[in-house]
């Protein structure tokens, strides 16, 4: 009798905090979509962000000459994003939850350390294609921020790889048109754009069982700093 006294004493503000706390992949479609439509957008401002600022970099003169010329640039850069990951575990393992404020402000500076590890190679390497993929994989997630504004059905797996692989194709043709680029290193960038918007696409389903609704910003933490293991 008790228990239905409890029950009846709930009242909707502690339901819907209930709500919040239970995983969002056990929740209906809708709220999925909308958990979705945050995470993918914040993560397709962050590859818009490296693709302009890649894209600056290389074409400003004497920033590839300089990185060429100092190869430890590269040597210093390149393995930044391993030290920052190792920041962002140590707080996730001392608090728990961990606390957000320094959680955001460590993976800010994992996101930076990122840029520069990908950065400082593509200058090295004297190669286009890191913002080239940076802004095909932007184009991809602002398409799945339209995808989540529907509340039929989550795709599948395969169903969501067929798809990205028909929304890749198209945006790798219409990116160098845009651009006005006449060679295009469409292989490389395709099948790079398509394995990290099909990653980060996983990496939200995986680990919709282990975050409620209101923890998308962590989810977007998670794809840069966390395994779908």
């Amino acid at each position: 009798m008790r228990q239905d006294d409890d029950a009846e004493s709930m009242t909707p503000e502690d339901e819907n905090e209930g709500n919040l706390k239970m995983a969002v992949g056990a929740t209906n479609t809708r709220k999925i979509m909308v958990y979705s439509r945050k995470v993918f957008s914040v993560v397709s401002c962050i590859f818009l962000a490296y693709a302009l600022g890649n894209m600056t970099l290389f074409i400003t003169p004497g920033v590839r000459e300089f990185v060429q010329q100092y190869h430890f640039l590269v040597y210093l850069c390149t393995p930044l994003p391993l030290i920052s990951k190792i920041l962002i575990s140590g707080i996730e393992r001392l608090s728990h939850p961990p606390k957000l404020p320094l959680l955001y402000l460590v993976f800010i500076l994992h996101l930076l350390a990122i840029f520069l590890s990908f950065t400082s190679l593509s200058l090295f390497f004297d190669t286009e294609i890191a913002y080239f993929s940076c802004f095909i994989i932007f184009m991809n997630l602002i398409l799945l921020v339209f995808y989540t504004l529907q509340n039929s059905s989550v795709l599948s797996a395969p169903r969501m790889f067929l798809l990205l692989i028909v929304i890749t194709s198209v945006n790798s043709v219409l990116l160098p048109t845009f651009l006005s680029i006449f060679v295009f290193p469409y292989i490389p960038v395709i099948v790079i754009s398509l394995l990290v918007t099909f990653y980060i696409n996983f990496n939200i389903c995986h680990f919709t069982n282990s975050l409620s609704s209101r923890d998308w910003p962590i989810a977007a933490v998670w794809i840069f700093s966390r395994l779908p293991l």
